[in-house]
């Protein structure tokens, strides 16, 4: 059953990890590390691919655990976004004694994380954003959250249906979350190290545009890079040539729209990929009703997007849709990101 499952992988999805650079890379000189972070209520096991991927490209790469994560909700009842921080900066401090160049990348809370470390951090050669937090959609309730902790500790106590992070979400990890997003925005100021941002246009989690704002006045390296996954044909932009628009309407795939947990994630990952284990039907949302619910667990192949978004399926597709776990063009997003270290190195 899932129980055994979960009890099985337990150590494989929570621990920090290394991975060394491949067998082929051994001659490389200068030696290059990477700090990899996971998102909110997330685990390491969420940063696998991208870590497989980048130590195929010679990198060292950690994947650490933030604190309050990879154990149970409620341990995030207590965390700061200062145990955060602290966590990222060992974490970078012991790579940088291992390798000669680091780098440092991260999932929503993890590349808001990266985007910090970056700022206050010289030696920091590069950053990574996947679908990256540096501002939050409903910014306004979120804030709330603030005080709201103080007399409530649960947003939400889902039922555990992932088992590769938590579902239940304590206000104090939002409250956190949000506070971090206010300091990035009052410490940004012109970063003159390249980044590359990943992100979809229907994240229903981050803020897309201000994200996209961020990235065109403060990112200003010639070699930073933008992708935008949106529903409709790849062109650069007119304004930035350093932002790229990618499809995410994939008819084949059967995909409307990208979700923010969907972009770094490897459709052969074994567990959010195309034959995974697991399917995001959006139980957790209360605008879906079971009915809906149990037609895309059952569904054959059901159309996939943000669930919580507004992007809507294609209308003859109503029968049946989940939440996009994995990134069909991963590859590309791999071949993009070669095009990055190329340019910058």
């Amino acid at each position: 059953g899932r129980m055994e499952i979960s009890l099985w992988r337990a150590d494989t999805l929570t621990h920090s990890f290394e991975l060394l650079p491949n067998a082929k890379c051994q001659t490389q000189r200068p030696t290059r590390g990477i700090l990899l972070i996971h998102g909110l209520s997330d685990m390491p096991f969420a940063m696998r691919d991208l870590a497989e991927a980048f130590a195929a490209r010679c990198f060292t790469v950690r994947a650490i655990l933030l604190p309050g994560h990879g154990t149970r909700p409620a341990d995030l009842l207590e965390v700061s976004h200062e145990d955060w921080r602290r966590g990222v900066q060992f974490g970078l401090a012991t790579l940088k004694q291992d390798t000669d160049e680091v780098y440092v990348g991260g999932f929503s809370l993890g590349g808001l994380l990266a985007v910090l470390v970056a700022l206050e951090d010289s030696e920091v050669r590069g950053v990574f954003g996947f679908s990256p937090a540096l501002a939050l959609q409903r910014a306004l309730s979120l804030s709330q959250t603030l005080w709201i902790r103080d007399i409530f500790d649960w947003a939400d106590i889902d039922p555990q249906d992932d088992y590769a992070r938590y579902e239940a979400m304590p206000f104090n990890g939002l409250a956190e979350t949000y506070v971090l997003t206010k300091k990035l925005a009052r410490s940004l100021e012109p970063i003159d190290v390249p980044v590359f941002l990943a992100q979809s246009v229907d994240d229903a989690v981050i803020d897309p545009m201000r994200n996209t704002e961020y990235f065109q006045r403060f990112f200003i390296h010639p070699h930073s890079r933008m992708l935008i996954y949106r529903p409709r044909d790849d062109e650069p932009d007119a304004t930035d040539p350093r932002i790229q628009y990618i499809n995410s309407y994939l008819v084949d795939h059967r995909v409307f729209a990208y979700s923010h947990q969907s972009v770094h994630i490897s459709p052969n990952n074994a567990h959010y990929g195309v034959a995974g284990d697991f399917r995001q039907c959006g139980g957790d949302t209360s605008s879906r009703s079971t009915e809906e619910v149990d037609r895309c667990l059952k569904a054959d192949r059901p159309w996939h997007g943000e669930v919580f978004g507004a992007a809507a399926p294609p209308s003859n597709a109503a029968d049946s849709f989940a939440r996009l776990t994995y990134n069909p063009r991963f590859a590309e997003l791999l071949a993009e990101i070669d095009t990055f270290l190329s340019a910058i190195n």
